[in-house]
């Protein structure tokens, strides 16, 4: 080792190497670090989109659920729940039968009566 930096060549190998080595390293550490910023840039980016759609999804099957709420409210007062219970009932069950997504579907009246699909 002590031979290699005594010689005029061992040095001249040495200087290379430092001249080669430090640009290289450096220049590596700043592309690893561009690219560190980058990429969790575009995760952020993308998860905030995902959640964008997700939020606009979520939105879009409760709004469309409360319209069928408002839709099944006004056909239903209390005079037809007394007389035409049945035919009510067989619309409940129509609907869940439309709609997997739903699990049960029910009436309450402001008397305290309750109807539920039954499937």
């Amino acid at each position: 080792m002590k031979k290699l930096f005594s010689s005029f060549k061992g040095k001249l190998y040495t200087l290379f190497a430092l001249v080669l080595l430090i640009p290289v390293i450096s220049v590596g550490s700043l592309s690893y670090l561009s690219a560190k910023d980058s990429i969790k840039e575009e995760i952020l980016f993308s998860a905030n989109e995902s959640v964008g759609i997700l939020n606009k999804l979520i939105d879009k099957t409760i709004s469309e659920k409360m319209d069928e709420i408002n839709v099944f409210s006004s056909e239903v007062d209390a005079q037809q729940y007394e007389q035409a219970q049945a035919s009510i009932v067989s619309k409940l069950q129509q609907y869940t039968k439309l709609n997997p997504d739903v699990l049960s579907v029910y009436i309450g009246m402001n008397n305290g009566d309750f109807t539920q699909s039954l499937d």
